[in-house]
């Protein structure tokens, strides 16, 4: 299972193609297996087959990657326009309370950090 793993994913490394060839002049399967590989990979139908294929491979991959980023993104953008609006939703409880208690609407901007006309709408 090794050598066929090693076979697989060895393509594109010399070294392991070669280890794979001495191998291969041990274990008849495996020689019968690279010889096979070596001539489909002299025609160029196949050949072009099999870089199309890799091709949409690599570019699904691509394009799952770019949809979790983007999903990553938008949950971080909501999350800190979650947090945005539960601070100022919390300003104006405070304003709220604090004009009930009978503050000024100069003391409770002062406090809040609200404008004086954000104040003055919460109070009516």
């Amino acid at each position: 299972m090794v050598r066929w793993l090693l076979l697989l994913e060895g393509a594109d490394n010399q070294e392991i193609l070669q280890t794979l060839e001495e191998i291969a002049m041990k274990d008849p399967v495996l020689h019968q297996a690279m010889t096979a590989w070596e001539e489909t990979s002299d025609d160029p139908r196949i050949r072009e087959a099999y870089f199309d294929r890799r091709k949409a491979v690599l570019d699904e991959k691509a394009a799952i990657r770019e949809a979790e980023l983007r999903l990553k993104e938008a949950l971080e953008k909501g999350r800190a326009a979650g947090i945005a609006a539960g601070k100022a939703e919390g300003k104006a409880e405070v304003a709220k309370k604090l004009l009930d208690l009978g503050f000024e609407i100069t003391k409770v901007a002062e406090a809040t950090g609200l404008s004086e006309k954000d104040i003055k709408s919460l109070k009516d």
